[in-house]
Parts: C-alpha cells; sequence; structure tokens
C-alpha cells in the first residue's frame, strides 16, 4: 500500500472499526433504511 492508502485505511478503521466483516456491497454502498445484515467475524 502507498502512504496515502494506509493512512486512509487506518483512519476508517479506528472511525468504524473492522471494517472487513462487511460484505463488499454494504462497505461500497452502504445500506437503505430497514435493510439488516448478519456480520460473522
Amino acid at each position: 500500500m502507498s502512504p496515502k492508502v494506509f493512512t486512509d485505511f487506518v483512519a476508517v478503521q479506528r472511525k468504524y472499526g473492522p471494517v472487513s466483516v462487511l460484505p463488499t456491497p454494504v462497505f461500497f454502498y452502504g445500506m437503505k433504511t430497514g435493510d439488516e445484515v448478519t456480520l460473522v467475524s
């Protein structure tokens, strides 16, 4: 990773927690009101 990509990644991790458990569409597009997602770590 380049330094900028890494620092952005760390900032997201600090703000939102471990995003690696999110399904790809939820990570990229978010969720709509009423949607439910089961997260398994």
